[in-house]
């Protein structure tokens, strides 16, 4: 089960940033994306990371918050992109 979360999140972190990339994204959803990608990184949260599985939850729930915006900039391809390079990370 822990594997298939994190296999899923991997997708989702590859899924922004084929998004991100792709020249076909607004600016609005880049900005979502940067977003997203600097309070996951930030050391300053609603929730320490410290704290087991919770402090880890904000920082999920803000990529797949991020996800939702931004599922009309996401292409067939950028999916599919997205899906092999999560698989290929987590075989």
């Amino acid at each position: 089960m822990f594997k298939k979360i994190i296999k899923r999140f991997v997708y989702l972190i590859m899924l922004l940033f084929y998004t991100i990339t792709a020249d076909s994204t607004s600016a609005g959803n880049k900005t979502i994306i940067v977003g997203a990608i600097l309070y996951f990184f930030l050391p300053t949260d609603l929730i320490p990371d410290l704290l087991p599985v919770i402090g880890v939850a904000d920082d999920f729930g803000a990529v797949v918050a991020a996800v939702s915006a931004i599922m009309s900039s996401s292409t067939p391809d950028i999916k599919q992109r997205a899906k092999e390079k999560a698989d290929s990370y987590l075989q």
